[in-house]
């Protein structure tokens, strides 16, 4: 099936080729295409067979930066042949029956060379997260989000911040937690037949090259991460995030608007270890890379290396015996708005303390996360993108950090950071 499929699609580039080396024939009984038509076809053609002829180099010989380039000539002689074409004419719509629908054309090349490319080699999805910064949702003490917008504890403004975790219910005094930078997860695409609904699945080490960017079960999702409590010092956590194996990873992706859903269940360890370099500013409750050598935990003084302006890293493990793992389902990942609301503000399952994050002054009863379609990915490069979640967050086997975090409750984060789809 997919061989046929193919075949069918290489026709397809040939019937457009055809357009670009021979122009248009006329048969009896078909009157001849006019010259704008003629020349928005053999545009047509320059890009589908530029963004095939890039591709392919780069399936011989990758090179991201040659296939950048390469990208970049075909959008180059595609718009130079097309805005051409338009004026090639005589009259109000210079001879074109149809005038300025250069992106109209250029979505159905992009989608039909992803499909060609999909069935020859899929590509892979990566996320990759980069600084925090702005506005990625609201919380308010109104089950239709029509009340008064709350902050949260140890916020600065009524408004969830891009690139943070949030946790626990309306007791919560634990503040914001900025999410690690530099961190990459890779996906499959297991069916890219429908560039707007192709199917991820998830990636093994051997498929990605490391355990650090993987998304099967067992990966790691992100470098280790720190959780400050300047309020509660001792109660400071170092979190560990590996994909658990239920609910299985997937979900979909709409490549040329950039936007999806992804399943995605972390098994949680957690480590209570307060501050760790007491000499250091701030807290630091995961070991650091810092000058290639690890500052603290079992790996104190060994090489080491980090991608993340945190420092933390898989190379430098935290200290002392871990809690007992629990799971966090962050499904459905979505880089468009997610909404929960609880009347009351019971938002999960044995919920003791109504609210979420901590509010103090009115109880939370709706948390909505904003998240961000990167745009059209078909063209490689990657893209400014932002993924949301609202989910549960269960109590843990430690009680100091149920009542700092007033678990079970909420918990919303926001990863901000590009996507690319990968050759």
């Amino acid at each position: 099936m997919v061989k046929r499929t193919v075949v069918r699609r290489i026709l397809g580039v040939l019937a457009i080729g055809f357009l670009v080396l021979g122009g248009t024939a006329s048969y009896a009984g078909v009157p001849p295409a006019s010259t704008c038509k003629d020349k928005k076809g053999k545009a047509t053609g320059i890009k589908t067979l530029g963004l095939l002829k890039a591709f392919g180099k780069n399936l011989k010989t990758p090179n991201l930066g040659k296939l950048a380039t390469d990208l970049s000539k075909a959008q180059s002689k595609f718009t130079k042949a097309f805005t051409k074409a338009e004026f090639a004419g005589s009259g109000a719509s210079k001879g074109c029956e149809t005038i300025e629908d250069a992106d109209d054309i250029e979505a159905k090349v992009d989608a039909f060379v992803a499909d060609v490319l999909g069935d020859i080699s899929p590509p892979i999805l990566e996320f990759a997260t980069g600084p925090l910064g702005g506005a990625c949702g609201r919380i308010n003490d109104d089950v239709a989000g029509t009340g008064t917008d709350l902050t949260p504890y140890g916020g600065t403004s009524p408004q969830l911040d891009c690139g943070t975790l949030y946790i626990g219910g309306g007791g919560s005094t634990q503040p914001p937690t900025p999410t690690p930078d530099g961190a990459s997860t890779r996906y499959g695409i297991s069916d890219s037949d429908n560039p707007n609904a192709m199917v991820l699945a998830p990636l093994t080490s051997t498929q990605t090259g490391s355990n650090r960017n993987c998304s099967a079960p067992g990966c790691f999702f992100g470098p280790p991460l720190p959780i400050p409590n300047a309020g509660s010092p001792g109660a400071s956590t170092c979190i560990v995030n590996t994909i658990a194996a239920s609910p299985a990873v997937g979900g979909v992706l709409d490549a040329p608007a950039g936007s999806g859903t992804i399943t995605l269940p972390l098994t949680v360890t957690a480590r209570v270890t307060g501050d760790l370099e007491t000499t250091a500013p701030g807290i630091q409750p995961c070991p650091r890379c810092v000058s290639g050598a690890c500052t603290s935990g079992p790996n104190s003084g060994d090489a080491c290396t980090t991608t993340t302006s945190v420092l933390s890293t898989h190379d430098c493990p935290p200290p002392g015996t871990s809690l007992a793992p629990f799971l966090v389902d962050l499904s459905p990942l979505s880089s468009g708005p997610y909404l929960l609301t609880a009347p009351g503000g019971a938002f999960c399952p044995m919920q003791s303390t109504p609210g979420c994050f901590g509010t103090g002054t009115g109880v939370c009863e709706y948390i909505e996360t904003i998240g961000s379609p990167a745009g059209n990915l078909i063209g490689g490069g990657a893209l400014a993108q932002t993924l949301s979640s609202v989910y549960c967050i269960p109590k843990t086997s430690a009680p100091l950090i149920n009542s700092v975090a007033s678990l079970p409750g909420p918990g919303a984060v926001t990863l901000k950071g590009s996507a690319e789809l990968l050759p």
